[in-house]
């Protein structure tokens, strides 16, 4: 939550008293900066990019994934695009030392799971390119999808 304030008051319970709390979940994400243009280069190379995320959430078990949010489906699908251009390699995302998986899956990538709940849990997510020495060299983008969901009973 960038410049908001969260603030919590501690209240005495009674033995044996129930509560409900309600749930509360948010998202705060930096605003990444590359992939826009690569240098021509001869052979292929790989480029990368991190992107830092904090997550606070009451309810739990919760998750993050990743998604690209302009294809469903096709050839542009979990590709970065320029006009009407498509690099051949899709864009991977992983978390920490998880594996690379690749943007162009069938099911959106899971990065994170939580098993109870979390305060300004930091999660750094890494997007990998590979690119060829052919083909534009500005102008690609990707708008991706960040979802993070409890599965509360």
């Amino acid at each position: 939550m960038a410049g908001g304030v969260l603030a919590v008051a501690a209240l005495p319970i009674a033995a044996g008293a129930q509560t409900n709390v309600p749930s509360f979940l948010a998202l705060s994400v930096t605003q990444p900066n590359g992939f826009g243009s690569f240098p021509k280069r001869t052979g292929v190379h790989t480029y990368t990019l991190n992107i830092a995320a904090q997550v606070t959430a009451t309810d739990s078990p919760l998750t993050m994934s990743i998604g690209d949010g302009d294809d469903t489906g096709g050839a542009r699908h979990g590709h970065l695009v320029s006009g009407s251009s498509v690099l051949a390699a899709p864009l991977q995302v992983a978390t920490g030392g998880s594996t690379w998986q690749g943007l162009d899956a069938a099911t959106d990538p899971q990065l994170v799971r939580w098993s109870r709940a979390v305060t300004q849990a930091p999660a750094t997510i890494r997007l990998r390119q590979q690119v060829g020495p052919s083909g534009p060299r500005s102008g690609y983008h990707k708008l991706l999808l960040l979802t993070v969901s409890a599965n509360t009973p």
